[in-house]
């Protein structure tokens, strides 16, 4: 049976879930923060290693954009980076099962 209270309670949880959608990415970058006052001596030596991961994450990636401009550049290239990505989807091939 619908009653006031169980009113009260769908709405308290639509309003919370509200909340956490609209506050999640605070309360992820606070991990470090409480991470930090627990555990001091690995707040280098982890920002070391999110550095070297971005780089070596972002290095193939570069390699690939740059020796596409420079093809583009010579117009022997006949299609765009955009397409290339495409090509190399998974979700664009008819086989989607990853490798």
């Amino acid at each position: 049976m619908f009653t006031f209270s169980l009113f009260t309670f769908v709405v308290g949880i639509l309003l919370l879930d509200i909340f956490l959608v609209v506050f999640d990415t605070y309360f992820l970058r606070m991990r470090h923060y409480v991470a930090e006052k627990f555990y001091p001596e690995r707040v280098r030596p982890r920002a070391v290693w999110l550095f070297n991961h971005i780089l070596r994450r972002r290095g193939p990636f570069m390699k690939f954009i740059f020796f596409n401009v420079y093809q583009n550049s010579k117009n022997t290239f006949s299609h765009t980076v955009y397409d290339t990505l495409v090509a190399r989807s998974v979700y664009c091939t008819n086989d989607h099962t990853v490798n």
